[in-house]
């Protein structure tokens, strides 16, 4: 049944270019300290010193309509590390892909506080043309 169910979801991905997991990804302990570490993430509080490569939104210097981004704070947080850098993940989306492994280009940590402003719609394949075959795939 797990087979069958799994085969499903790789046809529905591979069909419909997206996959809704509606629970069951991260764990209810793990979304627990998320939530509290992406808040002290966008306070500039990074646990292991080291900075995002990006910080698109701080408190006090940018306008509060914006929505907030942090690229790469994997880096900064071991809570956010581990769930980034999951095994499970990674083999869930090679599986999606049908690769052999997988290796992760950057996260975002998004903040979009109620009435804040969009972020336009893109695809990150313009920005990484160095990628052969260019394929990606986002969770």
């Amino acid at each position: 049944m797990i087979d069958s169910f799994l085969t499903e979801r790789v046809e529905a991905f591979r069909r419909d270019g997206f996959l809704i997991v509606e629970e069951g990804l991260v764990s209810e302990r793990a979304l627990e300290l998320l939530r509290e570490r992406y808040l002290r993430l966008f306070e500039g509080e990074y646990e292991t010193g080291i900075r995002p490569d990006e910080v698109n939104w701080v408190r006090g210097r940018d306008p509060e309509d914006r929505t907030r981004q942090l690229c790469n704070a994997w880096k900064s947080d071991t809570v956010i590390a581990a769930q980034v850098l999951s095994e499970r993940t990674g083999r869930l989306a090679a599986q999606l892909m049908s690769y052999r492994g997988v290796r992760i280009l950057q996260d975002n940590v998004l903040w979009k506080p109620p009435g804040t402003k969009a972020i336009g719609f893109h695809q990150d394949s313009s920005y990484a043309d160095y990628l052969v075959p260019p394929e990606m795939v986002t969770c």
